[in-house]
């Protein structure tokens, strides 16, 4: 969503495939090097078949720019210390509800060549422009 910073008015506002769990980035991504958004909205970690993507908006009107679809994800993901310890626990106190788990993806960051970088918890990072 954009806001005007004057009077709060909402400018354009989009909806993603996926929740997102980072914050996006903001600068010049090509082709073209526009003022872009980018996201990297994806499902949670410990869902089957992980689908994910980066995507970039255009800062002025919110048009989508592209969209880049990384492959499923079934593979093994990386916990932090702590999550492990009373796992079984937490499963059988929240039966039915959601648990957190570590992000999908990375932050999306934009280097000097318009290309916007974010790392998955497949192991690859990933460059798009």
């Amino acid at each position: 969503r954009r806001h005007r910073v004057s009077d709060g008015t909402l400018t354009w506002s989009r909806s993603l495939p996926q929740p997102c769990n980072s914050y996006p980035a903001v600068g010049k991504v090509g082709p073209g090097d526009q003022l872009s958004v980018v996201v990297t909205p994806g499902s949670f970690n410990g869902s089957p078949n992980m689908h994910g993507s980066l995507m970039a908006f255009d800062v002025k009107t919110g048009d989508l720019r592209w969209r880049f679809n990384t492959k499923a994800y079934n593979g093994p993901f990386f916990m932090a210390k702590g999550d492990v310890e009373g796992y079984g626990m937490r499963t059988q106190l929240n039966k039915g509800h959601e648990i957190c788990l570590p992000a999908h993806w990375s932050s999306a960051n934009i280097d000097g060549e318009g290309f916007a970088w974010a790392g998955r918890t497949d192991g690859i990072i990933y460059g798009v422009r």
